[in-house]
């Protein structure tokens, strides 16, 4: 059942929606994220991600819910993926605005005992996703989701694996500007764990 017709949240490749999903099995309805293609754009890219999420299934605590695709009848192409929603009234925001926001907000003691176990949970799910191969290609700020729970206790959660690949070398121009690596920029071959 999707909830909502506009994009809760547009990017390069597509929108996201918010809908009701049950699992396979019943039991209750969940909240979910559907990301939708962009028509414009290629459909490798939800097809990348779903390889990516598949792969990665149970790998990492930090690494979002992956839930299934929508296909058209016929088709073999994903139109749409089912994935972890990250609502903002339970805390989640994404680290850029967690780094903007929230953690000046924060008593320094508070800020550093917040901020110190999130790196250490992103290094851990970095390491995770390069033990299966999979190399993101567009770790920023904007693809981790962040909260704080009440306990003071940090979550995060990796998204967004529509560029990922499992090439260990490559020359294609991924990513987004401000973050990849001067082999990018420039043209050249670069190790793919490097540009994460």
């Amino acid at each position: 059942v999707l909830l909502s017709r506009a994009s809760f949240k547009a990017g390069a490749l597509g929108g996201i929606k918010k809908a009701r999903y049950t699992p396979n099995g019943g039991g209750e309805a969940i909240v979910v994220a559907v990301k939708v293609a962009n028509s414009a754009e290629p459909m490798y890219s939800l097809e990348t991600e779903r390889e990516a999420y598949q792969l990665l299934e149970g790998s990492h605590e930090s690494i979002g819910e992956y839930y299934g695709c929508i296909y058209e009848i016929g088709g073999t192409a994903p139109q749409a993926i089912v994935i972890e929603f990250f609502d903002p009234k339970d805390d989640w925001t994404d680290m850029f605005d967690f780094i903007v926001d929230t953690a000046p907000k924060l008593a320094s003691k508070a800020a550093t005992a917040a901020t110190w176990p999130l790196f250490e949970q992103l290094m851990r799910c970095v390491r995770a996703l390069h033990a299966k191969h999979v190399y993101h290609q567009d770790l920023k700020p904007e693809n981790f989701m962040v909260r704080v729970l009440p306990t003071g206790k940090t979550e995060l959660r990796v998204i967004d694996f529509g560029t990922a690949t499992r090439e260990p070398r490559s020359r294609r121009q991924l990513g987004s500007l401000s973050y990849v690596t001067p082999e990018i920029l420039m043209g050249r071959e670069y190790a793919s764990k490097t540009n994460d």
